[in-house]
């Protein structure tokens, strides 16, 4: 279809050419038969005709059709050419939007295949074997865990749709995000003491939020950062500026490339590496988080960390 359209477009631009060409033509002809009309009507010499009266009029008038007819044919010249580069941004965008979904319907099936295959393979060993206490303990924990993962993926899928149908989500109350974000930093290294976690927090930040919703986005950020700092410590920063508060994430991960920047908040977007890519993903965490952020009336804003890594910053307005 693309070709086509472009087909169509470069067919349509040698056509106004060659109808230009003749237009102008004809003008040209026009003006030398006007020309010879007024030698034959005047009997004058053909150098004395250019100081006549009736010669600036068909001058005149000569060069009013030429400007008339190079004017249009720039304009539409110039339309076509608009409508070729429309008509290439719309199909990128179309086709970038295609691809993005087939790499989250490829990510959601290996996410949700996963944690079942893994389900099922526990369940078959309690069926098919006598085990040890310990190892029925192991094997039931790894299946919970794949559970929950499983019931993560499900609730964000969940939560996407109602983003995107406008559903209300929110009940704003005045919440201590201090003590909300401790606690939940507490969660995180109680199930995960091998997960390296530097907290800066000031204390009693009061902000009209809806509590489980910020956890997501919050939660969403740290998982990220766990994922690619490859154990590397993480950095909590929360801190209250005039009339708004600052969150930072910050991780020594392999960082996002600068052309990435823009899209990383897009639904079912990626960073294209091989190294990420082979991470588990749908490509929905950031985009629920900055979704959530903006509904909030804040920011969410991501920088290098330098020499390596990322910093991402959540900025809400704060109760007075």
């Amino acid at each position: 279809m693309r070709w086509l359209s472009y087909t169509v477009i470069g067919y349509m631009l040698l056509a106004l050419m060659w109808w230009s060409i003749l237009l102008y033509r004809k003008n040209q002809q026009l003006f030398d038969n006007k020309i010879y009309l007024l030698q034959a009507k005047t009997g004058a010499p053909i150098n004395s005709i250019y100081t006549l009266p009736e010669y600036e009029v068909i001058q005149k008038e000569y060069k009013k059709q030429t400007n008339m007819i190079l004017g249009e044919a720039l304009v539409f010249g110039f339309s076509l050419i608009i409508g070729l580069y429309l008509i290439n941004r719309a199909f990128q965008k179309e086709l970038a939007a295609t691809k993005r979904q087939n790499n989250f319907l490829l990510a959601v099936t290996h996410e949700l295949k996963s944690p079942l295959t893994s389900i099922k393979l526990g369940l078959e060993t309690f069926q098919k074997r006598n085990l040890s206490t310990e190892m029925v303990q192991d094997i039931a924990g790894a299946s919970l865990e794949e559970a929950d993962r499983l019931q993560k993926l499900i609730d964000q899928l969940l939560y996407t749709a109602k983003v995107d149908t406008n559903t209300k989500l929110y009940d704003l109350k005045f919440t201590n995000i201090s003590q909300l974000l401790s606690e939940y930093i507490g969660k995180i290294k109680s199930h995960r003491p091998d997960v390296q976690i530097i907290e800066n927090i000031e204390q009693n930040i009061i902000a009209k939020i809806d509590g489980p919703s910020i956890e997501t986005a919050f939660s969403n950020l740290l998982e990220n950062a766990i994922k690619y700092a490859h154990e590397k410590p993480i950095k909590i920063e929360l801190s209250k500026k005039e009339n708004s508060l600052s969150l930072k994430v910050i991780d020594e991960g392999i960082g996002i490339p600068h052309h990435e920047k823009r899209h990383i908040f897009t639904k079912f977007y990626r960073i294209g590496s091989e190294e990420t890519r082979k991470t588990k993903g749908t490509g929905l965490g950031l985009y629920i988080c900055k979704k959530v952020i903006t509904d909030h009336g804040g920011t969410l804003e991501v920088e290098d960390n330098l020499p390596k890594g990322s910093i991402f910053t959540i900025t809400l307005p704060i109760a007075s």
